[in-house]
């Protein structure tokens, strides 16, 4: 990827909710000097009411290429099964769409949420 800002002028404003988000993450990355060239690590986080629906999502993830970063639970919460699961890659918002929909696909099959992905500023 060049050094132009992604999206290409785009108005977040205009932007539905994951873009927007996609939006602001890309923003930041290039705003610290990331030229987004750089493989790195890029995790992606979901939330389960249960913990059988968590591990069929994990399940289809792993199947999927992905990798099993962590399991964790918050008591008292609605949505009380988190997972992250992550891939080794270059930032992109093609590919990072693409994932977008095969996550939340997966996470609503489960009764869950996908709630989109981060990873590290690279210079």
């Amino acid at each position: 990827m060049s050094n132009q800002k992604p999206i290409n002028g785009s108005d977040p404003s205009k932007l539905d909710p994951f873009e927007d988000a996609n939006h602001r993450v890309f923003e930041v990355l290039f705003e610290q000097g990331d030229a987004l060239s750089t493989v790195r690590e890029i995790d992606h986080f979901s939330y389960f009411p249960s913990l059988a629906g968590r591990a069929r999502f994990v399940d289809r993830c792993v199947a999927a290429g992905l990798k099993l970063r962590s399991l964790y639970a918050s008591e008292g919460a609605l949505e009380t099964y988190a997972v992250i699961v992550y891939h080794d890659d270059i930032p992109d918002e093609e590919t990072l769409a693409k994932l977008h929909g095969m996550l939340t696909a997966f996470a609503e099959a489960e009764g869950g949420r996908y709630d989109g992905w981060e990873t590290q500023i690279v210079v």
